[in-house]
């Protein structure tokens, strides 16, 4: 005989139903005649109590209506926790009850009074159960109407203690405390009534045949199978799997920390997976899946679902098809997949790697809300009220998105603001973001009023508590405020004070909700058109195929715009930025910025930016292979061009070129640059300022060089290459510079230059520039056996005159014509002309041309004093500048001829005394393969590496020297 049983809760009677007691009669008992306890807005189903009987005098066997023999009690929870009541009385009423399905059934109903007025339902008596146990338990209750009072007011002398245990049905499938598997064929604890999976016993709808099912798993690892119809199911404790089925389900996976397993199966689905590692898949249909804390798996299924990480690294991925999701990656080091479709992500905070899939994306790596800058979707015309992505509002989630031109204002970041002004009600919009307990988050927005509506206000709600009003002005301004998270959805709400009648609210832009410590995320767009935002932290972004929009934030970050038009903004901080192929705009932002250009890197606008910078910015061209020009048109600006694709460059310190013939062109220049040109044959052309310039592996020209200058030939291996430094055709004269060797390779030094006082003004430095081949120029005459010859009609086996030996024989002749093309790219290796009697009378006898490096005898007591030798050698262009030396700045072209003999030899050149072809491992390598095979083969000892079989028949004056024996 139970004495704890389930009853219905009616609410209270003013009405006392015994106000006089010592007898069995309910005096008033008629007055709830027609009355009906119970609506659809507030079912009884909902009021289903457990009661335990208390008997404290009496009848034993029931609660004593009549207070003056004893005073029974009954236990139960009506709303305020367990509570304890006295018992007053009963009375049996024919009832009619309407069902959740709106069906009704006629019922004899046994309702309690205790002394403080409470009414409730109680069940049938173990000896009269049928057959109103049978209606009382066919659905939930929604109402009961009392239509008289069953065989007058002394009916019933006391409520029986002996009830039957089953429960009314309240619409809860309840599981037990053990191992369910709750599905079709499933019966819940007798006690908790006879509500079934699919039974036709859900408390709503007529569309789904009455299956919307309610479970309650509670304790232990449970299964649910919910079935058909939009069903709500709680996994309780316990690690449970849950499967929704058919219908727009709502599914939680409970409390606690345990690993669910929950799949929404079709329609639009609601789960929470909760604490715990859980595994949740929406399935088909627009579902809203929140992870909750752990470290989550999300599989969005198909259709266009909202996915919240939450707490913890959780794995997230839209899902297939073509469907627009909306992804919160929240806290964590996410792993977020939007899959295809046009996604919107925000990455959240924490370290997260992000994949946008094919489809125009829009993500913000560190942004806890999504689409905070409103950019999704395209207002119709200047502007259209319309569904974004990740917010709500208070008109059928209507928002007023405006782009360009509200009232003369642009957007403070991206293409779109919105106004918060749409309805004529009160006008709100929130997003719910998932966050972390305790963790402290710093909101930002920028905020201003639409022109002549200045005084307008707004308020800001977290969490539906007011943190903030905000009255902006008529320029943007941000606002910023901290807020804490409590570890669940968190609601961030911004409010009008007052309708504006869908007249002129505030203008809302840029929302962001973030730690303040930015993630170092990985962001790849995939394809389509997709806007990525990295935010703080040292974050790697990939746009992929598609015209991106990429920003970098603050940290040095790693940018490749992919395939595509894409607009690159590196923020703040050392970036690495590829724009990729396509004809990119890429702004490098604060920091020392290294900017690449590789492959086929299209006509791409660069502008290196200024602030914050060590080294400055430098665009990187190593990976191309073709020939390159760099052409300033002013400082740090102008082009780069491999003849394919063309940069536009501003604001670029340094560059770095390719293996090719590259032109680097710097006269424009008046700020410094630095150029590394990289393997090649280049020509280098400095600026007005302080330049750099690094030749590389190869042939390398330098001019336009001066004061404050480093130049660097660079070393070929074996020293196989010919540098050249072009002091003169950078508008430099003997008479204002000055070289001076570091070491007797000649090929490092400093270059003084003074003005035309003789005043040192300034030095460059130079290193590896080698010696240039010294040679004559046709009508040369040479005096030989036969007397004065042209150089021109000289053959191999002639007899030339040589000061220190004779006669001697010419064992080889080269020859190297340089054309008006060469000559104007070049104009280092004009000849130097040597004018009649410049050097002396009769020296030269006629004028003489021959190349700038070709030497020529100096003699006489002047240079032995000042070197301690009667004769030296020194280069044609160390002369230039005395009266009659100039360079032949006329010459269309030119050929230059030498003459080798067994040794290094002194021979007559139109009266002058110069010397012959000297070979040298710098002039060797500079010639043909087949030109240096014949003189390996007449001079064998040219080709032993590292030997000096063809010594100088004299030493070599530098310029100084020459200046100072000239000058006495």
């Amino acid at each position: 005989m139970p004495n704890t049983f389930s009853w219905i809760y009616l609410g209270t009677s003013t009405t006392v139903l015994d106000p006089t007691e010592g007898n069995t009669v309910a005096e008033n008992a008629s007055a709830l005649v027609g009355q009906t306890y119970g609506s659809t807005t507030d079912p009884l189903y909902n009021h289903v109590t457990q009661v335990t009987m208390n008997d404290l005098g009496g009848n034993a066997t029931a609660l004593d209506q009549d207070n003056t023999i004893s005073n029974d009690t009954f236990t139960t929870n009506i709303g305020a926790g367990t509570q304890t009541f006295t018992f007053d009385a009963t009375i049996i009423y024919n009832a009619t009850i309407t069902y959740a399905n709106g069906t009704t059934a006629t019922v004899s109903a046994v309702l309690a009074q205790d002394t403080a007025g409470h009414l409730f339902l109680a069940p049938d008596s173990t000896a009269t159960a049928a057959p109103d146990t049978v209606a009382y338990q066919n659905m939930p209750i929604v109402s009961i109407r009392l239509d008289s009072i069953t065989g007058g007011t002394t009916s019933y002398a006391g409520i029986a203690t002996d009830r039957i245990v089953t429960g009314f049905d309240d619409g809860w499938v309840e599981g037990t405390a053990g191992n369910d598997l709750i599905n079709s064929t499933y019966v819940e604890p007798i006690a908790n009534g006879t509500d079934k999976i699919d039974g036709g016993d859900g408390i709503s709808s007529s569309t789904t045949s009455w299956q919307d099912d309610r479970v309650r798993a509670g304790a232990g690892n449970d299964t649910v199978l919910s079935g058909l119809g939009n069903d709500y199911v709680d996994g309780g404790t316990g690690t449970d799997s849950i499967d929704g089925g058919a219908g727009n389900d709502s599914l939680y996976g409970g409390t606690g920390v345990f690993n669910d397993t929950i799949l929404g199966g079709t329609g639009n689905d609601t789960i929470d997976g909760g604490d715990g590692n859980d595994s949740l898949l929406g399935g088909d249909g627009n579902d809203s899946i929140l992870g909750g804390t752990g470290a989550d798996t999300v599989d969005g299924g198909l259709g266009a679902d909202t996915i919240l990480g939450g707490a913890g690294n959780d794995s997230l991925y839209g899902g297939t098809g073509t469907f627009n999701d909306v992804i919160a990656g929240g806290d964590g080091a996410d792993r977020i997949d939007g899959g295809d479709g046009n996604d919107w992500i925000a990455g959240g905070s924490g370290d997260d790697t992000i994949l946008g899939g094919t489809g125009d994306d829009y993500i913000d790596a560190d942004n806890m809300l999504v689409n905070g800058s409103f950019e999704a979707g395209v207002p119709a015309g200047s502007w259209s009220a319309q569904a974004i992505a990740g917010w709500h509002s208070n008109s059928s989630d209507l928002v007023e998105v405006w782009g360009s031109g509200i009232a003369g204002a642009s957007p403070s970041d991206g293409s779109n603001s919105i106004e918060l002004d749409y309805a004529g009600a009160v006008d709100a919009i929130w997003q719910d973001v998932a966050t972390t307990a305790s963790q402290s988050y710093t909101l930002s927005l920028s905020a201003m009023a639409r022109s002549g509506y200045s005084g307008e206000s707004f308020q800001i709600y977290w969490q539906g508590a007011l943190i903030g009003t905000v009255t902006p002005g008529t320029d943007w301004a941000t606002y910023t405020f901290t807020v804490t998270g409590s570890g669940g959805l968190d609601r961030l709400e911004f409010r009008e004070l007052s309708s504006e009648n869908n007249s002129a609210g505030n203008l809302i832009d840029n929302v962001s909700l973030t730690t303040g410590v930015g993630g170092n995320d990985t962001v790849d767009g995939g394809a389509g058109n997709d806007t990525i935002l990295g935010g703080a932290g040292n974050d790697t972004l990939n746009g992929g195929d598609g015209n991106d929009s990429l920003v970098g934030g603050s940290g040095t970050d790693s940018i490749l715009g992919g395939v595509g038009t894409d607009t690159i903004d590196g923020g703040t901080g050392n970036d690495t930025i590829d724009g990729g192929a396509g004809a990119d705009s890429i702004a490098g932002g604060d920091g020392d910025d290294l900017i690449k250009l590789t492959g086929t890197f299209g006509n791409d606008t660069i502008m290196g930016g200024e602030a914050g910078e060590t080294i400055g910015d430098t665009i990187d061209a190593t990976a191309i292979s073709a020939n390159q020009t760099v052409t300033f048109t002013g400082g740090e600006a102008g082009t780069l061009t491999d003849g394919t694709s063309t940069a536009t460059f501003s604001e670029i310190e340094r560059f770095l070129l390719g293996s090719g013939n590259d032109s680097v062109n710097g006269a424009a220049a008046d700020l410094s640059m630095y150029v590394d040109a990289g393997a090649g044959n280049d020509s280098l052309t400095g600026g007005s300022a302080a330049d750099t310039l690094i030749g590389g592996l190869g042939n390398d020209t330098f001019a336009g060089v001066g004061i404050g200058d480093v130049v660097d030939g660079s070393e070929d291996p074996g020293n196989t290459d010919v540098d050249v430094l072009d002091l003169f055709g950078s508008g430099w004269t003997k008479a204002t510079t000055d070289i001076h060797f570091s070491d007797l390779t000649n090929e490092n030094g400093t270059v003084i230059f003074y003005d035309s006082f003789g005043t040192i003004i300034g030095t460059m430095d130079f290193s590896n520039i080698e010696t240039i081949v010294p040679c004559f120029t046709p009508g040369t005459l040479i005096a030989t056996d036969r007397g004065e010859v042209d150089v021109d009609d000289l053959s191999v086996g002639d007899r030339v005159l040589t000061m220190d030996h004779g006669y001697q024989e010419i064992r080889w002749i080269g020859r190297r014509d340089l054309g008006a093309a060469e000559l104007a790219r070049l104009p280092k290796l004009r000849p130097v002309l040597i004018a009649k009697d410049a050097l002396g009378d009769g020296v030269p006898a006629r004028d003489l041309r021959v190349s700038p490096q070709h030497r020529l005898l100096l003699r006489g007591a002047a240079t032995e004093l000042f070197i301690g030798e009667a004769e030296a050698l020194a280069p044609a262009a160390h002369f230039l500048g005395q009266p009659g030396v100039a360079r032949d700045a006329a010459a269309a072209g030119v050929r230059y001829i030498h003459l080798m003999f067994d040794r290094h030899e002194i021979v007559r050149s139109n009266g002058l005394w110069s010397e012959s072809f000297q070979p040298g491992a710098a002039t060797l390598s500079s010639m043909d393969d087949a030109v240096r095979e014949e003189l390996f083969t007449l001079f064998p000892g040219l080709s032993v590496p590292g030997a000096l079989p063809y010594p100088a028949a004299r030493l070599t004056l530098k310029r100084y020297e020459v200046h100072q024996i000239l000058a006495s």
